[in-house]
């Protein structure tokens, strides 16, 4: 196993679990614990870990509430919704993830003949005057920071669920630590949704690239294609197509509040 995807693999075993033991870590990948050591190292200096005695667990994660997020990088989420939207046709069935630039999906989608599954509380608001469409909530419990439901009747109902596209938020994105949200029970959903989708859209602005924000949902090539604004490093577009992950760059002219 290359060093590259042993830390890979130590980093989305910490994210499972929330820490690791050295010892333990040194055993599964079967290298020494001075290895371990070095590894930790190199993904502290990232920002991505943080050193235990004997162990290692996740950098910490200030949530930001749902409320405040929704003015921060408002232009650049208005854009992506906007290039999102153009992606859906009558009589899709669509899900939307909780979370601030899905939202604004949701705000300019068409009232025409379409289908949307979400778990978010704010979504389904936002939907239930659009006469033309048909809003599915699923089941489960309020998770309040992220105004979403969770749990394992939101994971029943999505896993039975067939999409055309899901639309998916993330609060960061990153070549090691993958698709990142600030909860294991917000993972576990979206993990339901990436198996049943049969088309997963990223939506997420460039400031989350490099970040790892909570327990990982997946590697960042399980998506088909991201959405963000131009301010995307090129390094990120080249290692996202090397992966076959299509992007969409979109200008941001002026916020349009």
């Amino acid at each position: 196993m290359l060093p590259e995807e042993r830390r890979h693999n130590l980093l989305r075993l910490t994210a499972e679990r929330g820490r690791v033991k050295i010892s333990e870590a040194a055993k599964r990948f079967g290298v020494s614990e001075m290895t371990i050591h070095r590894d930790i190292q190199l993904l502290e200096s990232q920002g991505l870990v943080r050193k235990l005695h004997g162990g290692v667990a996740l950098a910490g994660v200030q949530e930001v509430p749902y409320r405040e997020r929704m003015v921060q990088q408002y232009a650049q989420k208005r854009a992506i919704a906007e290039a999102a939207v153009r992606l859906v046709q009558p009589g899709y069935t669509l899900y939307l993830s909780p979370g601030t630039t899905t939202t604004e999906i949701a705000r300019l989608l068409p009232n025409e003949n379409l289908t949307v599954v979400t778990n978010s509380l704010p979504i389904a608001q936002e939907l239930m005057h659009a006469t033309q469409l048909e809003v599915v909530l699923t089941g489960g419990s309020v998770r309040r920071y992220a105004e979403a439901l969770v749990g394992p009747a939101a994971e029943a109902s999505l896993a039975q669920v067939f999409v055309n596209l899901a639309f998916v938020g993330i609060t960061g994105m990153d070549p090691v630590g993958g698709l990142t949200v600030y909860s294991e029970s917000e993972a576990r959903v979206l993990q339901a949704v990436l198996r049943s989708a049969r088309k997963t859209i990223l939506v997420a602005d460039s400031s989350k690239w490099g970040k790892v924000m909570g327990p990982q949902v997946a590697p960042v090539e399980m998506v088909h294609v991201l959405i963000s604004d131009a301010a995307l490093p090129k390094s990120a577009v080249e290692y996202l197509q090397a992966r076959d992950v299509a992007v969409t760059l979109v200008e941001v002219v002026e916020d349009k509040r």
